[in-house]
């Protein structure tokens, strides 16, 4: 998303005039984040307050779907408008490669100060990802040892975004239109979110929401025994504390601009980049499969009211919608008025066309795999998932080509196989996604080479296991 504003902001023409008051753009991503356990998004619990009053005054995209079920992959599309096929990066140990051009890099030339201030090391200046920056912020915590650990948490990250702003407002560069992304990782495992944010969650009102409906939650239709699931319910209830602290670092960060004075200049992104199994289709973690509950992530677009296509406040978008597309929506809204990638469209109608959004996750061979990474990983990564979502349909092409169709819209929980009943509709979506495979081969960027800190940080995220 990052990407789709960046690169939309400068590539049509030259940044507003002094006069035009040229817009900030704060980025914020929230990793291994699921739409569907957010207030805005129709959840039970208070996870989200912050989140849910920006959306209020903004537009929410119902049915955002991250291309990839991993962080460095789908950040990598966020901040350069490129599907991974086209970025390169396909795993989160891969690299971005210099000619994979960012929103950062972008912004700069024109004008614009530049600061990512990261939650974890999975998106480390080592990635490729830190270019375009002139400021950049990946310290982390210190272990007893002395030795860095891989991530940190929210508020550290907000911290530190602050003090950047706190820097530039007693500097020359004051006045300059500005970009800040804050990444945050703490919705990512293990769940040890602050006492007090836990206790404003209840797991037996979110056992009772999964019991009232196993197929929607679980991704089955048996109902587990109770125990099972007021222990699921338990596990619901700590990973929804982390989201409403993290939420509770969002809602200081628009405070700040705020007292500030900026909030009337600066666009406000606010996105996931995938979600978390937590037991849904008997995943508990992510990066393994398609479903909704991996793909499907948190949207809020919030442009200032000044903005000739208004603020958009209240709009809901209900197409699915690629988080790969955000790049032309971001130009019309920061370049044309609204006019260019159909902003105006989509605040007046609440709609924009209804285009196909591929999904994918390549594991490759094992071959393959040992050449791009150097290690050998579990059999179970072997293989090709696919799917695409078009029309409120989802079709998933598993790793052995067997198909399945879902009606996302009577079947959210995506249990129950259309293929037989839908084969017109089954062919046509598996010849939508045999087109775009034909159109993003993937390139073989050869082996990549990491370092003993960079497997050491990837490890200690509980990646490359």
């Amino acid at each position: 998303m990052a990407l789709a504003l960046v690169l939309g902001l400068f590539a049509c023409g030259e940044p507003p005039s002094e006069a035009d008051e040229p817009l900030n753009l704060l980025l914020v991503t929230l990793d291994t984040t699921r739409a569907d356990q957010l207030g805005l998004y129709g959840w039970i619990a208070p996870t989200s307050p912050n989140l849910d009053a920006l959306g209020a005054g903004g537009v929410v995209f119902e049915r955002a779907y991250a291309p990839m079920g991993q962080t460095f992959p789908t950040h990598s599309t966020i901040l350069s408008g490129l599907g991974p096929r086209e970025h390169g990066v396909l795993e989160n140990h891969s690299l971005l490669g210099e000619r994979v051009a960012t929103i950062a890099q972008t912004l700069r030339a024109k004008g614009w100060d530049t600061a990512g201030c990261i939650g974890a090391k999975v998106l480390s200046e080592r990635t490729g990802i830190a270019r375009g920056f002139d400021h950049w912020d990946e310290r982390m915590p210190e272990r007893e040892e002395g030795r860095a650990t891989a991530e940190r948490p929210a508020e550290q990250v907000a911290d530190a975004l602050i003090a950047w702003w706190d820097a530039r407002a007693e500097s020359a560069s004051g006045s300059k239109p500005w970009f800040a992304w804050a990444h945050f990782f703490d919705a990512h495992q293990p769940f040890v979110a602050p006492e007090a944010f836990l206790d404003a969650l209840d797991a037996r009102a979110i056992a009772q929401q999964i019991a009232a409906d196993p197929e929607r939650w679980l991704g089955q239709s048996d109902l587990p025994p109770t125990e099972v699931v007021l222990a699921i319910a338990e596990r619901w209830r700590e990973y929804g504390a982390e989201i409403r602290y993290v939420d509770a670092q969002l809602g200081r960060l628009l405070a700040e601009l705020e007292a500030r004075g900026e909030r009337e200049r600066t666009v406000i992104v606010v996105v996931g980049d995938h979600g978390e199994g937590l037991t849904t289709h008997g995943e508990f973690g992510h990066g393994v499969n398609l479903y909704d509950e991996l793909m499907h992530v948190p949207l809020v677009i919030a442009a200032p009211g000044g903005v000739d296509a208004g603020a958009g406040a209240g709009t809901r978008l209900a197409e699915p919608f690629g988080l790969v597309e955000l790049r032309p929506l971001a130009e019309g809204l920061l370049l044309d008025g609204g006019e260019r990638g159909g902003w105006n469209t989509l605040v007046r109608t609440g709609r924009l066309p209804s285009e196909p959004v591929f999904l994918e996750r390549p594991h490759f061979s094992e071959q393959a795999l040992i050449k791009r990474s150097g290690k050998r990983l579990d059999p179970y990564e072997f293989g090709s998932m696919l799917a695409v979502v078009h029309q409120g349909w989802k079709l998933l092409r598993q790793p052995s080509g067997v198909e399945v169709l879902f009606d996302l819209r009577n079947d959210p929980g995506e249990v129950h196989d259309r293929s037989q009943q839908e084969p017109e509709l089954h062919a046509r979506l598996a010849a939508l996604l045999d087109e775009w495979l034909e159109r993003h081969p993937v390139s073989d960027s050869g082996p990549v080479e990491l370092s003993e800190e960079r497997l050491r940080e990837l490890e200690e995220l509980g990646y490359l296991k």
